[in-house]
């Protein structure tokens, strides 16, 4: 009986939030620098977010978005970081950050590498797999060469 009725309780907030999100965009309006992600996920999915092509060298690369992970009672967070979109590189492992369901939450990263030309990616994945909704705002990959 406890558990039908927490799962009620966690379907109310989740209709309580869906029906506010929708009141916003209908009454102020999508923000230009805000993508939303809707819909069934695993948690190795990667929810491509953003990329940009680099000339390579020694650079000064990083990111920086603020996110919001709609609470639905399925997913507690995601995880995000910068990949090379090809595939040939496999070294960000260290740019992985992480936001919780519920709240606005700014992840960044920024180091030095030595690249040859590639695309990076950013890369996001639930920590769970079911229905999720994730809004991103202003997201940002940043190459700056190092002389």
């Amino acid at each position: 009986m406890r558990v039908r009725q927490a799962l009620l309780l966690v379907a109310a907030v989740a209709a309580v939030v869906a029906v506010a999100m929708l009141g916003r965009l209908l009454f102020v309006g999508a923000n230009p620098g805000e993508q939303t992600f809707s819909g069934f996920y695993t948690s190795d999915s990667d929810i491509r977010v953003t990329n940009l092509t680099i000339n390579g060298g020694h650079t000064a690369v990083g990111y920086s978005v603020d996110v919001l992970v709609v609470p639905n009672g399925v997913s507690t967070g995601i995880r995000c970081g910068m990949v090379d979109t090809s595939g040939r590189l496999d070294f960000f492992e260290a740019s992985r950050t992480r936001a919780e369901a519920g709240t606005w939450t700014t992840l960044a990263f920024d180091a030095n590498f030595e690249l040859p030309e590639l695309t990076l990616g950013m890369r996001c994945s639930p920590d769970r797999t079911g229905q999720l909704t994730v809004i991103f705002r202003d997201a940002e990959l940043h190459a700056t060469p190092i002389d």
